[in-house]
Order: C-alpha cells, then sequence, then structure tokens
C-alpha cells in the first residue's frame, strides 16, 4: 500500500505498529492542535477542493486529521510505521526521495525540530498554495534561519498557540502537560511580502478534541512517554 491513500476512519494504534529508531523525533501531535490550524489559520480557504501532503506523517495523527476537511490527503514518512504511508524522505536527494503521485496545494507537518528549515526550504516552492509547519516558538529566532529563510522568505502569518501544546516522545498522551510554546507557521504564496503575528486563543484543546480521538490516536503503552525537550515530527 506504499504511496496509497486510506480511509478518513483509520486507526492509528493498531498492532502492526514498528517503533522508530530513537535517532527519530517522533513526538506525534495533538488532533485538535491540527484543527486549530485549519479553523484559524486556513479558515477561509475552501479546502474541500484543495490538496495536502504531510510528508512527516509518522502515525498518522496529523494526515488523518487533515483528511477531515481536504479533498485528498497524501502521506509519507522516513521511517515505515506500518500505517500504509509512503516510505521515503523529504529532505536529501537520494533514491529515497519522497514525492507525492500529484502536486500538492498545501504542505502541512510537524517536522524534526533540528531539520524544519530544509523541510521549509523544499515545501516553499513546491506547495501550490501554501505551506504550514507546527514548530517550537523558539524556531523563530537564530541566525542561520534568518539567512536562509526569514531574511528571504518570510512567513506569511505566524499563528501563536495561546495556551500550550503537549507533545510526548512515541504516543498522543491526551492528559499531557508541557512548559514548551508551540506555534504554525504558514507561508502563502506569493511569499515575501511580510509576515503577520496572529493568536490561537485558549480553549482549543477542549474545544476541538473530539470524542473518538482517544480511540483513533492514543496509543497505551507499558511506560509512560519520556517528556518533549528538543525534537518533535
Amino acid at each position: 500500500m506504499t504511496g496509497s491513500l486510506i480511509p478518513s476512519g483509520f486507526t492509528a494504534v493498531m498492532a502492526r505498529r514498528r517503533d522508530p529508531p530513537d535517532t527519530l523525533d517522533f513526538y506525534p501531535t495533538p488532533p485538535w492542535a491540527t484543527r486549530a490550524l485549519l479553523k484559524f489559520a486556513l479558515g477561509s480557504f475552501d479546502l474541500r477542493d484543495q490538496t495536502a501532503w504531510d510528508p512527516a506523517a509518522g502515525e498518522g495523527h496529523m494526515a488523518e486529521v487533515l483528511r477531515e476537511s481536504f479533498r485528498q490527503v497524501h502521506a509519507s514518512d522516513v521511517h515505515d510505521y506500518g500505517c500504509g504511508y509512503q516510505v521515503g524522505s523529504y529532505i536529501g536527494q537520494g533514491a529515497d526521495k519522497a514525492e507525492p503521485p500529484w502536486a500538492p496545494d498545501w504542505v502541512i507537518t510537524n517536522p524534526p525540530f533540528n531539520l524544519a528549515l530544509e523541510f521549509a526550504l523544499r515545501a516553499i516552492p513546491e506547495a501550490k498554495i501554501g505551506v504550514a509547519l507546527l514548530l517550537r516558538t523558539a524556531w523563530i529566532e537564530g541566525e542561520e534561519r534568518y539567512r536562509r529563510i526569514f531574511g528571504q522568505i518570510p512567513p506569511t502569518a505566524v499563528w501563536q498557540f495561546a495556551e500550550r501544546v503537549p507533545m510526548t516522545k512515541g504516543a498522543w498522551d491526551p492528559a499531557a502537560s508541557t512548559a514548551t510554546a508551540y506555534a504554525w507557521f504558514v507561508w502563502r504564496h506569493p511569499v515575501g511580502a511580510g509576515t503577520g503575528l496572529h493568536w490561537i486563543p485558549p480553549g482549543q484543546r477542549e474545544a476541538l478534541t473530539r470524542p473518538d480521538d482517544i480511540r483513533r490516536f492514543a496509543v497505551r503503552r507499558p511506560a509512560s512517554p519520556a517528556p518533549l525537550f528538543e525534537g518533535e515530527a
């Protein structure tokens, strides 16, 4: 099923789940955080006629939520999590480079923090309409990022979460907490006209969590997941 699309009712937690190597930053996105992007940052678009690609899909915590709004969603990851997604790397030019079956309108993902710059540099020219990356707010600083992206193609908007978005390594824990701040970095074509700063108001974790999210996305593990410090995927 590599590269195929699977039904939006798919359950990410399944017996065939394959643990990624410890070197990979696998920090699943809470479903409500993706719905907040769709509601606030992309609310003016008719996404039912548009396509999206999540190139760091993991077990589908973000890709399957995108399917709730987009006409078609392609999902891929460098590691095979046993979910039927395309397996391939989003960065580099090797034989394992991931390619979608069609040119996406949007590239939307939660990339590994240390590779987010490379993800952005590929995604911005590749997406027909725009790019949205979920990242720690601290990503907005840094000399290299300024030289290679912010000083040349700044995001159209930064959507800062007013409440925390807890992420834990290896699994989505609905009861988790965090001291780390997150924001959506969004580029819309034509890019380069300046950056608007916006806030996603508090209360979205409660308002945008659906009753079946735990069944679809939460993983039960013998040990508690490690707290988030330096990476996510």
